[in-house]
Order: structure tokens, then sequence, then C-alpha cells
């Protein structure tokens, strides 16, 4: 999911017809302040999209090497079915966590441009792409729960995604209809706290699958650790030996380093908390619209602050996979 939402200084040079209706949803606040959060936040979002997917990916390549390793460590037998059942998460299951936060990435994109006041063009461009994405993860998530692949780990998303698409589809339906913006503005109040249990959902199981990822990575250090003792007590020493354990253990502080930064948790809940200072821009009266247009630029900087995006190495690692 790519969008091109481009900088403009010059709203005010669109028609008028275009522009009032939405303009209302925001009260009208500096054009240049909102647009600058809302670009901002849209970037961010799609940033976190791919960081999101290559960290679900890499759990499992985690989980098939330590498998890997163990197996190696304990003279046992490496087999495909084995390495397919070691891994975290089906490539079915990774498709669905993906659409969920595509979906909820283009809603809030769908938002952002409403909050920035673009042109009515814009809006209906942005709300229909995201209405394809919902699309894909109502297909994704009906194959998914309809019919479970064997040892699936997805049922805690069943109600948070039946939910969430549903109050997404209301508020996506009246802006593509051309419905006022006090319409717009309503459906968003009545609608969007129901997304909340997706993004609770989405942050719980990434800080698990986080912590799975350390406790994987710390348990293959152990196991390069001792083989490297025995290897080095073994009579005779084998020295190709050794030199075959050092570069797997540089290797092993290597991966050990660069995972601190693979967790998407902060991220996301920065996310979260981005989205709701976007509708409370939208939603809050007049009067308040200054100080939520504020809270937005601030809220908005933080989440920027934590979206790391996925390394060149990280992101051939888990394609690879």
């Amino acid at each position: 999911m790519k969008h091109s939402i481009e900088f403009s200084y010059h709203i005010k040079s669109f028609a008028l017809v275009a522009t009032i209706g939405f303009c209302c949803l925001t009260g009208c606040v500096s054009d240049d302040d909102v647009d600058q959060a809302t670009t901002a936040f849209v970037q961010a979002s799609t940033t976190l999209t791919a960081a999101y997917q290559t960290f679900l990916l890499n759990a499992n390549s985690a989980a098939e090497d330590h498998y890997i390793d163990e197996q190696t460590h304990n003279a046992s037998a490496i087999t495909g079915k084995g390495i397919q059942q070691s891994a975290k998460l089906t490539d079915a299951e990774i498709k669905l966590r993906t659409d969920a936060i595509k979906a909820l990435t283009d809603y809030t994109t769908a938002l952002a441009t409403l909050a920035s006041n673009k042109p009515a063009a814009q809006n209906q461009t942005d709300a229909a792409a995201a209405s394809t994405n919902l699309t894909t993860l109502t297909t994704d998530a009906t194959s998914a729960f309809d019919a479970p692949a064997s040892g699936a780990k997805a049922p805690d998303f069943a109600g948070p995604v039946s939910i969430a698409t549903t109050a997404i589809a209301a508020v996506l339906k009246l802006i593509q209809s051309h419905a006022s913006a006090s319409e717009i503005r309503q459906s968003i109040r009545d609608n969007d706290p129901k997304i909340t249990p997706l993004y609770k959902v989405i942050e719980k199981e990434s800080a698990d699958l986080f912590s799975l990822q350390q406790n994987d990575l710390g348990d293959t250090g152990n196991t390069l650790f001792s083989a490297y003792e025995a290897a080095r007590n073994a009579k005779p020493v084998n020295q190709a030996d050794l030199l075959q354990l050092s570069d797997r253990i540089k290797q092993y502080e290597k991966d050990e380093a660069a995972l601190s930064t693979t967790d998407p948790t902060k991220a996301i809940i920065e996310f979260e908390k981005s989205h709701a200072a976007l509708v409370k821009v939208i939603t809050a009266p007049a009067s308040e619209k200054q100080t939520a247009v504020a809270e937005l630029i601030a809220q908005v900087k933080s989440f920027v602050a934590e979206v790391k995006a996925p390394s060149k190495d990280s992101a051939s690692t888990a394609q690879s996979n």
C-alpha cells in the first residue's frame, strides 16, 4: 500500500464549493498546521505498515532458526515439517494482520485528508482506497475464521476485526456518498470508538511476539555458547568447528543488538493515539479546535519518533524466508 499525499499550501485556490463542506469538519483552523501534521502522520503510518509486516516475518524466521540450531546441537533430524511447525504464524495469519494494519492506515489517511481540508476529489480517492483495503481485510478474515489453518493463532482477532470493519465501512460510505460534514462528523463520533479493540489486540500480540523473539534468540545464544564450549574442550580440538561456531556467535551478537530496534509495539500505540488526536480535530467543537490541532501536532511528533523503517537486511531476510 502506497499513498502519495502532496504537501500543498494552496488549498484556498480550489473552488469554494469543493472545499467548504470539509472545511467545516475542522472548523477552518490553520490549513498549514493541520496539513503538515497529517502529511507526517500519513508518511509514518505507511512506514509502520512495512515495518510491521517485516516484524511478523522475522518472528517466524527467528523461530525457524532456533529450531534448526537446536536440532543441530542435539544431532537430531531437521525436517521441512519441523521447520514449518516451528513458525509462529502461518502465511495467511501474517497476511491477515498486515491487512488489518493497512486497513487502519488507509482509513486514518482518509480522515487525515478530511482534517487537512484537501479538495473533494482527494477525499473520494482516499476513501475509495480505504474501502478497497477494507474489502481485502474482510475477505481474508472471513477465510481465516471460517476455515482456520491447523495450529492457527488468530481467534482473538475475530471479534475486533469484525466490529472494526463494520465501523470503518459506515464512515467511508458517508464520505463516498458526499454526505454533509455534520453527518460524517457524527458517524465518526459513533463508530470510531469501535475500532479501539482492534488496535489493542494488535498491540498485545505485537508485544507477545517480540517477547517470543527475544526468548528464541536467547535460547539460540545458549545453544551456540554451549556448542562452542563442547568444541573447545574436545580431544583433539577441531579448529574448523571452533571457527564456524565463532562466526555464528558473532552473528548472534549482531542479531541481539538489532532485535531491540525492531519492536513495533510502541509505534502502534502512538499510531492509535495519533488516530484519536486526528479524530478529535475533526469532531471537537469550534472553540476547542486550536487546542485539538496543537495536541495532534505534538502526538504526531511522538508517533514519528517511534516509527522505524525496516532495515534492508531485515527486509531481505524476511522476504527470503
